[in-house]
């Protein structure tokens, strides 16, 4: 390695369909360092569909990222005639999150193990709603928890329309899917140590409004959470998600 600071680092090789296991190395403050081996092995190949209740779902676009290997998100692929797609994930990945951006229905986010030789089935609904959330502060970046997973607002703007919220300091994810949300405020380079659990999650998260339960029984609008309490200077999150229902 030349050129590189004194310091930790980690390498990972990639060619066509193929990458190495992230490896960590140090370079000592001669400049030396020891020597490293990376091996290249298979990509997983992934396979799915896009389902909605009536039928294959096409021109879906759906994003693979790998929650326990480092650098790992998958270009958008798109969905064919037959609503299946096929996509791949780091060799040593045992677990996935997805995101399905589907023309006409409401954005998903899910956690999957990974299956290998299964067909993943991934259903899309249209009852979809707005989700207000804090924007970026600085450093900290928020990222949307569903159901194990957890996926960056940058990352869901790849794909799908974040505008300005009703305050400059939120925005809002237009046309998500039905269901709890929760919203945390991290560095991206806290990424793993978050999801390892090695970062407190009460000072860093807000729990969002579910769409079900006593509010889902009154006429269709807005749908409101009574308010948490304010931060006790312990850098808690001020403001919760806030979960709009779509219509009128």
């Amino acid at each position: 390695m030349h050129g590189l600071a004194p310091g930790t680092y980690t390498a990972q090789a990639h060619a066509f369909l193929q990458q190495s296991e992230p490896a960590p190395f140090t370079i000592a403050g001669d400049g030396t360092a020891d020597p490293l081996r990376l091996v290249l092995r298979a990509e997983q190949k992934i396979r799915g569909r896009v389902m909605s209740d009536a039928s294959p779902v096409s021109g879906a676009s759906v994003i693979l990222f790998a929650t326990d290997v480092p650098g790992s998100a998958s270009a958008s692929v798109l969905t064919d005639a037959q609503g299946e797609f096929a996509g791949t994930a780091p060799p040593a990945s045992r677990e996935l999150d997805v995101i399905v951006a589907a023309p006409g229905f409401a954005l998903k986010i899910v956690n999957t193990t990974i299956q290998p030789d299964r067909m993943l089935n991934l259903k899309v609904h249209q009852n979809g709603g707005m989700l207000e959330i804090p924007a970026v502060r600085g450093e900290m970046q928020p990222f949307v928890e569903r159901f194990g997973a957890l996926i960056g607002a940058n990352l869901l703007a790849y794909d799908w329309r974040i505008t300005r919220g009703s305050r400059a300091d939120t925005l809002v994810i237009d046309e998500v899917e039905a269901g709890p949300y929760t919203v945390c405020m991290l560095r991206p380079d806290e990424y793993f140590d978050f999801r390892a659990g090695r970062i407190d999650r009460n000072s860093r998260c807000a729990a969002g409004v579910p769409p079900a339960g006593p509010a889902a029984s009154r006429r269709r609008g807005r749908i409101s959470r009574a308010r948490r309490p304010r931060s006790s200077g312990r850098g808690r999150p001020r403001s919760a998600a806030r979960y709009h229902r779509g219509g009128s």
